[in-house]
């Protein structure tokens, strides 16, 4: 049964349940996790996130400035190192009584170089590029809304058969309302992968 034929039975909810489980039930069909030669070959699953949480002050003033991020994604092999996947985020800012909150969902794609050469488990590193994009809904007390574009590239190193750490450079541009931002950073993260 085609995905669409069943979100078309789904009475009430909102789009963003219905994405995600389009997002689950495309994977669930797509996936076909059995005789991969390695992690990012065809039919393989990937799990990979961030978490970062931060904590400071200011000179002679008594609040803090604390951040929360989280950043996951799945996503499956369509091709040898071709993965294609969903993305979701959350970010959380405080200082004083004053809180914004944002969170997100979107496609990603990413490309890991390598992927039809023989390696070694655990030790192989993937050179990748990827991107995502993400539509924003955020919160501080009046409710806005935006889009994140991210390019990014770097290395995955697999510390198990299943488990690698990664550290990517990216760029972002984000638009919240009328107004752009962008970013050039360095992020460290993690990778599962289902794949024997």
């Amino acid at each position: 049964m085609h995905f669409g034929i069943i979100l078309s039975h789904i009475h009430g909810g909102n789009t963003m349940k219905k994405t995600i489980l389009s997002l689950g039930l495309f994977l669930l069909l797509v996936g076909n996790v059995a005789g991969q030669s390695s992690p990012v070959d065809k039919g393989s699953l990937m799990f990979d996130g961030s978490v970062s949480f931060s904590s400071g002050g200011i000179e002679d003033v008594d609040d803090r400035l604390t951040t929360i991020n989280f950043n996951g994604g799945i996503g499956t092999f369509l091709a040898p190192g071709f993965m294609l996947g969903g993305n979701l985020l959350f970010q959380s800012i405080s200082f004083g009584d004053d809180t914004y909150t944002a969170w997100g969902i979107g496609p990603k794609a990413a490309y890991f170089f390598g992927a039809n050469q023989e390696k070694p488990l655990p030790g192989a590193v993937y050179p990748l590029i990827g991107g995502t994009f993400t539509l924003i809904g955020a919160s501080n007390g009046n409710s806005s809304t935006g889009s994140l574009f991210n390019v990014e590239g770097g290395i995955l190193l697999m510390v198990t058969r299943s488990t690698g750490l990664g550290l990517t450079a990216f760029y972002q541009f984000e638009t919240m309302e009328s107004v752009s931002s962008n970013t050039f950073g360095v992020m460290a993260n993690f990778a599962f992968f289902r794949w024997e």
